[in-house]
């Protein structure tokens, strides 16, 4: 198993795509900050939730799918995944491992952007508080919960990925997620009725841990559907990657 986790991340540190996904989740972070005059008047702790969270309403998911095809989906066809197996590697070794250092790329690539650009706000406008003991608990639970809950929108990613064994279905169920993630907000909008399963989404999950009028318990649902997603896509990835006949 550690030699499994040594080799991936070696893999990540020299994936074109990981920099890839992680220059454009930046780029469109730059975008929203470029054209958004009230985002250049905040402070450095209202800049990191404010991309946070808008983030997630961009391109984010979709770029994390990308990335799991390309870090997930390549090893089956290119005959890596194959000759780790014959190699004598547990299967439920290599979903773990393979997994695991995703989920740190991810959670890299999702905060890169909210860590530079809030810098910026702080030199420019000051953080917004005196930074103590206090503001640095904020950041690290905020922190916690962003991890769980991408984690979570990452393990669907990997599911699929270890399902389909294909690049381009990969990517298409991903998008189509999304696509449908974006027509129920709308409709949610239009019709409160269905604004209670909304929020039940995992993806809309960030936005509402990371609103100013976010309550406790909708904090923990969110944790406990992170949780729960987590476990589930974990425990039925590895069952068909057990059951599947790699070629």
């Amino acid at each position: 198993m550690s030699n499994l986790l040594k080799v991936e991340f070696y893999k990540l540190k020299t994936s074109k795509m990981f920099y890839l996904t992680m220059f454009l989740n930046l780029l469109q972070g730059i975008v929203v900050y470029a054209f958004s005059e009230n985002f250049k008047l905040m402070s450095g702790k209202q800049a990191f939730t404010f991309i946070l969270s808008a983030q997630s309403s961009l391109a984010l998911d979709i770029l994390i799918g990308i990335f799991a095809s390309d870090y997930i989906v390549t090893e089956f066809t290119s005959g890596y995944i194959k000759n780790l197996i014959s190699y004598g590697h547990k299967r439920i070794n290599i979903f773990v491992s393979k997994s695991i250092v995703y989920y740190i790329g991810i959670i890299v690539i999702t905060f890169i952007p909210a860590l530079i650009l809030s810098s910026i706000n702080t030199k420019v406008n000051g953080y917004g508080e005196i930074f103590n003991f206090y503001s640095m608990e904020f950041l690290i639970k905020l922190f916690l919960m962003i991890l769980i809950i991408y984690t979570a929108i990452g393990s669907i990613s990997v599911l699929i990925a270890f399902i389909s064994r294909n690049a381009n279905v990969t990517i298409t169920i991903i998008v189509f997620l999304d696509f449908i993630n974006r027509t129920f907000d709308l409709i949610s909008v239009q019709k409160p009725s269905l604004e209670w399963i909304f929020y039940k989404s995992i993806f809309a999950q960030p936005g509402i841990v990371l609103s100013d009028k976010a309550a406790t318990a909708e904090i923990l649902q969110a944790m406990i559907i992170s949780l729960l997603i987590i476990v589930i896509t974990t425990i039925v990835g590895i069952y068909v990657f057990n059951k599947s006949d790699i070629k």
